[in-house]
């Protein structure tokens, strides 16, 4: 299992050597798609640029190609939406700004530092096992926060 360090240790006799993976290039081979990316307006405010699906899905957020966000939601689109107008100046946020804000601050840190903020989705679809429904968006949200351990999904 990789952690979002995103580093694989190889021992060998007597030596460690630390071999960089980028976990956002392992999501794009595992199935995700390369949707967009967030960049800094002339206010500083962070603004998707890209195409993201209009359906439920899985979506992350990547610096330099590592893993920060892992979010699921019945709109990919409009939930991006909804980060874009996360005022993170405002004191006080309740419902799904909650999350936005703590990760929007990440992704304009990041962006004013120089990094590049990737964001991936995927459209797992529907599916029902012996006639009950099975949310697969679930499952993989709760699966890659599992096995990533982003920054922005842990739990203090």
């Amino acid at each position: 299992m990789l952690d979002n360090e995103s580093q694989l240790w190889v021992v060998s006799q007597f030596e460690i050597e630390i071999a960089e993976v980028d976990v956002a290039a392992s999501l794009i081979a595992r199935g995700f798609d390369l949707s967009g990316r967030w960049e800094l307006d002339t206010a500083s405010r962070a603004r998707f640029i890209g195409e993201a699906p209009k359906e439920r899905g899985v979506y992350a957020f990547a610096v330099d190609g590592n893993v920060c966000y892992v979010g699921s939601t019945q709109h990919i689109a409009k939930r991006l939406r909804r980060y874009e107008s996360t005022d993170i100046r405002r004191k006080e946020f309740r419902g799904t700004r909650r999350t936005a804000f703590p990760v929007m601050g990440l992704i304009i840190k990041a962006l004013k530092g120089g990094s590049e903020v990737e964001v991936l989705t995927i459209v797992p679809g529907s599916m029902r096992r012996k006639g009950l429904p099975v949310d697969l968006s679930a499952g993989i949200e709760k699966g890659l926060i599992r096995e990533l351990r982003p920054e922005c999904n842990r739990r203090e």
